[in-house]
C-alpha cells in the first residue's frame, strides 16, 4: 500500500507546483494485475493497491487537467527484468516450459516485454505526440489485457436476456440469473 499508493499520492502531491508551471506529465506505474489474475497467483493486495492507483490516475487527470497537467499510468504484462528472469531460472525445466507455453497463448505477440518497450510508451505519453491524452491506463502488454473473451457455454435457462458482443462473439447475457461461462485464458 505504501509504495503502490502512498507513494504515488505525496510524490504528486508535492511536486504539483512544478508540474503547474511547466505544464507536467504524471506516468503511474500500473498492472493488469488491476483487472485480471492469473490461476494460483494469490494477488489480492498488490491488486487492490494497483486499482487504487489506477482511480487515482484518472480523478487527479481531471481534478489538474485544466492546471495544464496530464496524468496517465501505464500498466504492463510480463517484462523480462533481471529478477523476472532470476525467478523464472530459478523454475524447473518443466515450469519454465509450461510458462512459455501460457505465454504463447495468452499473449497474441507471443512474448514477453521489455523495459525498453515500457520506457518508450512513458516517452510517448509524456511527448506532444500525446497532447490530447490523459487520464488513461496504458495497457502494454503484448496484447494480453485484450484476451479478456468470455463464453456463455449454457443458455439453455436464458429467459431474459440479451445479446452483446464481446470480441467478435455473440454472447447471450441472462440479466435474472448468472450463467455458467468459461473464460477464454
Amino acid at each position: 500500500f505504501n509504495l503502490n499508493v502512498k507513494a504515488p499520492y505525496f510524490l504528486t502531491q508535492g511536486l504539483l507546483p512544478a508540474l503547474t508551471r511547466s505544464k507536467g506529465n504524471v506516468i503511474n506505474i500500473s498492472s493488469y494485475f488491476a483487472h485480471r489474475m492469473l490461476p494460483n497467483r494469490a494477488t489480492t493486495v498488490y491488486s487492490a493497491t494497483k486499482g487504487a492507483l489506477n482511480s487515482f490516475t484518472k480523478a487527479l487527470a481531471f481534478e489538474v487537467g485544466h492546471l495544464g497537467v496530464r496524468v496517465n499510468a501505464i500498466a504492463p504484462g510480463s517484462i523480462s527484468t533481471p529478477q523476472f528472469n532470476r525467478n523464472l531460472q530459478a523454475l524447473t525445466a518443466e515450469k519454465q516450459a509450461a510458462f512459455q507455453t501460457m505465454v504463447k497463448e495468452i499473449y497474441p505477440l507471443q512474448h514477453i516485454g521489455t523495459a525498453k518497450d515500457i520506457a518508450q510508451a512513458a516517452v510517448f505519453l509524456a511527448s506532444e505526440n500525446a497532447s490530447w491524452i490523459t487520464g488513461t491506463i496504458l495497457a502494454v502488454d503484448g496484447g494480453f489485457f485484450s484476451n479478456l473473451t468470455e463464453k456463455i457455454i449454457n443458455t439453455d435457462n436464458v429467459t431474459h436476456g440479451v445479446n452483446v458482443e464481446v470480441g467478435k462473439e455473440q454472447v447471450a447475457v441472462d440479466l435474472n440469473i448468472v450463467v455458467e461461462y468459461q473464460k477464454n485464458v
